[in-house]
């Protein structure tokens, strides 16, 4: 088996499964059950490719159609609403600024805790 083939058709499946994230996982597992080898027994018999390293992602989408369509597809033939279909975007953290406060009140050492502190800068 061409493993250029195998990883495009786990990256299609994976996006398949990524536009029906907002289902639950058992729906999910049972729409795709068995997808990948579905998809690699379709593509291996291609009439297009003399051989399955001849065949691209762009095949595999441009007989399926977009993962997320043929996610709507899965939803469509199960009976489930077919929206919405989450696209697979990256993620946008916010970050909060922290900001320094400065001490109300100097703090005193221990005159041996800072003779050891000056010893350790020259060292």
């Amino acid at each position: 088996m061409n493993t250029v083939l195998v990883n495009y058709v786990s990256y299609f499946a994976a996006q398949v499964r990524g536009a029906l994230a907002d289902l639950s996982t058992e729906v999910v597992d049972d729409l795709t059950e068995g997808l990948e080898a579905d998809l690699i027994d379709a593509m291996s018999e291609d009439p297009k490719a003399k051989s399955a390293e001849d065949l691209t992602l762009n095949d595999l989408i441009e007989r399926f159609g977009k993962p997320t369509d043929y996610a709507s597809e899965l939803r469509g033939a199960a009976g489930l609403e077919t929206g919405p279909i989450v696209e697979n975007q990256p993620v946008r953290r916010t970050v909060k600024r922290s900001r320094v406060v400065k001490p109300s009140r100097t703090v005193k050492l221990n005159p041996l805790v800072k003779r050891n502190l000056i010893a350790a800068k020259r060292a």
